[in-house]
C-alpha cells in the first residue's frame, strides 16, 4: 500500500504585497514552488516572480484565478539553494499563500509465513523480514514438536522504491 503526499518544506502563510524566500536542500529532490489564491472566492491574483537557482535568474508573471493555484517544479540538488521575490496584487489584500514542497511517499509491506517444526524436540526460531538484504523486523517463536505457527505482519517503509522482501531464520534453538 502506498501514500504519496505533499509535505511543506518552506512555508510563509499568507503573504502581502512583497515576499521574498531562501531554501537550502537536505537532499535531491524536485520541489515545488506554490503560489495558492485557494481562499478567494472572487479575486484573481496577479503575481511577479524572480527566482535564482544554480547561478540563473528566472523571471515569471502570471495570474492566479479565485480559488486556483500555481505550481512550478524544479529539481534541487543536495546543498544547494533557491532564492526569489515576489509582489503579489489583486483583491482586497494584494495576498497570495505561499510555499515550497516536496512529494513524500511511505509504504506499508504486509507480509505472511509459517513456521514449521518437523525435528524432534521444541524449538525457538529467530525470524527477520528484510527489505534489500537489511532486516527491517524481527521477533521470536516458540514452535512445539510437529507443530506449525502461521505469522502475519507489516512495516513502513519511507519510499515507494520498488525493493525485494525476504523473510529469513536468522537463528534456531532447541528446547526442553
Amino acid at each position: 500500500m502506498k501514500n504519496q503526499q505533499l509535505v511543506k518544506v518552506l512555508d510563509q502563510g499568507r503573504v502581502s504585497n512583497t515576499g521574498n524566500f531562501h531554501y537550502t536542500s537536505s537532499h535531491d529532490d524536485t520541489y515545488f514552488i506554490i503560489f495558492s489564491n485557494e481562499f478567494s472566492i472572487i479575486s484573481t491574483k496577479s503575481v511577479s516572480f524572480t527566482y535564482v537557482y544554480n547561478g540563473q535568474q528566472n523571471h515569471q508573471s502570471f495570474t492566479i484565478p479565485p480559488g486556483a493555484f500555481k505550481s512550478m517544479p524544479v529539481l534541487i540538488h543536495s546543498g544547494q539553494s533557491i532564492t526569489g521575490t515576489f509582489t503579489a496584487s489583486g483583491g482586497s489584500g494584494n495576498d497570495v499563500d505561499f510555499n515550497i514542497s516536496t512529494m513524500t511517499c511511505t509504504q506499508t509491506v504486509n507480509f505472511s509465513f509459517s513456521l514449521s517444526n518437523t525435528g524432534q524436540a521444541n524449538g525457538n526460531a529467530d525470524v527477520a523480514f528484510e527489505v534489500d538484504g537489511k532486516p527491517v523486523w524481527s521477533n521470536n517463536y516458540s514452535v512445539d514438536m510437529g507443530k506449525q505457527t502461521s505469522v502475519s505482519g507489516s512495516t513502513s517503509l519511507s519510499d515507494c522504491n520498488p525493493h525485494d522482501y525476504k523473510a529469513v531464520v536468522t537463528n534456531q534453538q532447541r528446547t526442553r
